[in-house]
């Protein structure tokens, strides 16, 4: 197994940002959704009216609720369904996945908990639970719960980038990457997989595979600034041209264009500008010696 020094200090907060990326995969997964949408109004019962409802509808409120990124609507939808039914292992897995898009990791662990319980084949609710132990830093656990994840369903794509993320936070890229490339094997529209494997790449030098991955991530998602920002940084690495300078300038206003508080893409494009700039200045001088020599 090889090791890398830049991995070993890769502060914890950017492999969060990694993980909480990719929750929101396994989020909407749980939810038995393609995808979160943005918060409308949404109207659930409450418990006072539970008892008109049965289980089955109180948790497909719930899992509307989680679908229209309302976690407290969820919550109180499922907190009904679990008081008439308190060993309802779906109420308890959707819950859980209600509490862990509000960062409440240990209430998030302890629905799990119970979802698994009640079905030990639950494996969302492993890779969930997994979620939360690696964002609370018990990467024994996360292993764990990630491992029992893809022995259930050996076809699940997020839980091989989730797996995948936690190998990069030990340090031990090669066993990542073959998670990175069972995830787009899987998946082959998974950005966040993409993006993962193009820094990988990046850290071994090969700019060609990175490049190649942030390409592939672009065509997928054209509106990920990430994905811009990353491949911005490499064009330089493809030949240090005047047309690559200018690829990477535009890769890094497209990045602010998809989001414009993105302050990487905006230093970076500032570095950019300023170096064609240096560029230009020196080709203009080179012109005006070269006419004064001629003469």
């Amino acid at each position: 197994m090889r090791t890398a020094p830049s991995f070993a200090v890769t502060p914890f907060a950017g492999l969060v940002g990694a993980i909480l990326a990719a929750v929101g995969c396994s989020l909407a997964s749980a939810a038995g959704v393609n995808g979160l949408m943005q918060h409308e109004s949404f109207p659930f019962m409450t418990v006072a009216s539970a008892t008109t409802l049965d289980v089955d509808s109180l948790v497909a409120q719930g899992q509307e609720a989680l679908r229209q990124g309302d976690p407290d609507a969820a919550i109180a939808a499922l907190d009904a369904a679990i008081a008439l039914d308190p060993g309802n292992g779906h109420a308890m897995h959707y819950r859980g996945a209600a509490r862990m898009q509000k960062r409440d990791y240990d209430g998030a662990i302890a629905d799990l908990d119970k979802a698994i319980a009640a079905d030990a084949l639950d494996f969302e609710a492993y890779r969930m639970r997994g979620n939360m132990w690696f964002l609370k830093r018990d990467r024994d656990r996360a292993i764990s719960d990630y491992n029992r994840a893809v022995g259930i369903n050996p076809h699940d794509a997020v839980t091989y980038l989730l797996r995948g993320i936690y190998w990069v936070a030990q340090n031990d890229r090669d066993t990542a990457l073959q998670d990175f490339d069972r995830a787009i094997a899987e998946d082959p529209h998974s950005v966040e997989a993409y993006l993962q494997r193009g820094v990988l790449y990046e850290h071994e030098k090969k700019f060609d595979l990175a490049f190649a991955d942030y390409d592939a991530a672009i065509r997928v998602s054209p509106y990920n600034a990430r994905a811009y920002t990353r491949r911005g940084g490499i064009w330089l690495q493809r030949g240090p041209s005047e047309e690559n300078l200018n690829r990477a300038i535009a890769d890094y206003q497209q990045a602010i264009r998809v989001n414009s508080n993105d302050p990487l893409a905006k230093g970076q494009l500032r570095q950019m500008i300023a170096m064609k700039e240096l560029l230009q200045k020196a080709k203009t001088e080179s012109r005006t010696e070269s006419k004064a020599e001629s003469k």
